[in-house]
């Protein structure tokens, strides 16, 4: 049976922050991943270069892109 997990955090740079060596135990044992962000950091203007920094955090740490999601809830900005 295959297994999945999720990780949620706030902001991005939070699920390599606080989750790395979690997800790098799970991908390595052969687990498939995915991450949801709620929102892209975007308060000073830099949202799009963090939403970028997310898609090469989710590729270093193994998790295909069409898993990494970040939404833009706008009360979460910062």
């Amino acid at each position: 049976m295959e297994k999945n997990f999720l990780i949620v955090v706030a902001h991005p740079d939070d699920e390599c922050l606080l989750f790395s060596p979690t997800i790098i135990g799970l991908i390595s044992r052969h687990k498939t991943g995915h991450i949801l962000v709620f929102s892209t950091g975007n308060s000073n203007g830099l949202g799009s270069m963090r939403e970028k920094e997310l898609n090469e955090s989710c590729q270093q740490l193994g998790i295909d892109l069409s898993r990494c999601l970040a939404l833009n809830l706008t009360d979460l900005q910062d």
